[in-house]
């Protein structure tokens, strides 16, 4: 995954795990996804909060990751 900026980068990937999960009433994702660049099998993994990703994310649909200094600002659902 070669960052197309330092500070900021967005990725092409594919959800491979999905668990919503809540901290103090919070909800987050920890999301287990690929690269199309990837190895076969190959598995990355973000943590992100729900109010930065789009309604209930599902294994298979094709993302866009948006990291901006290493932290993850928008996750959004390719059609």
């Amino acid at each position: 995954m070669e960052p197309t900026s330092f500070f900021q980068s967005e990725y092409d990937a594919v959800l491979e795990e999905v668990r919503p999960f809540n901290i103090h009433g919070a909800g987050f994702y920890d999301i287990g996804f690929s690269l199309e660049s990837d190895p076969e099998g190959s598995l990355r993994r973000v943590r992100v909060s729900d109010n930065l990703a789009y309604p209930n994310p599902r294994i298979g649909d094709r993302v866009k990751i948006a990291i901006l200094m290493g932290n993850v600002t928008r996750l959004s659902k390719v059609d």
